[in-house]
């Protein structure tokens, strides 16, 4: 197990914050839905796994829609560890911090 002071020191030189350029940063405060339309490489699913965890991690947020061009994409591609699925309902999951997950497809 890595200790605190070892992923405080990755976080600070390596972290998301540290590497992402600042077109792939949310808006400042005032926004409730962030639309993310970029071309191929950009690094959407990067962002999206990122600010997905670290609003998990925050419990400022109970829930969360993630949406991607059809509903197996984003099964497949958007959300697919580190969850616990819902089985009554597919399209639903939830962090281990227990902030649900909506997903579902553009189509």
């Amino acid at each position: 197990m890595t200790s605190f002071a070892d992923r405080l020191a990755f976080e600070i030189t390596e972290g998301w914050a540290v590497k992402a350029r600042a077109n792939q940063l949310p808006p400042e405060d005032g926004w409730s839905i962030w639309l993310l339309l970029a071309g191929r490489g950009f690094g959407k699913t990067r962002v999206l796994s990122e600010m997905a965890n670290s609003w998990a991690a925050s419990g400022r947020y109970k829930r969360l829609a993630l949406v991607a061009a059809t509903a197996a994409d984003a099964r497949a591609v958007v959300v697919s560890t580190d969850i616990r699925e819902h089985p009554a309902s597919g399209d639903v999951a939830e962090w281990r911090d227990g902030l649900h997950v909506q997903r579902g497809g553009a189509r």
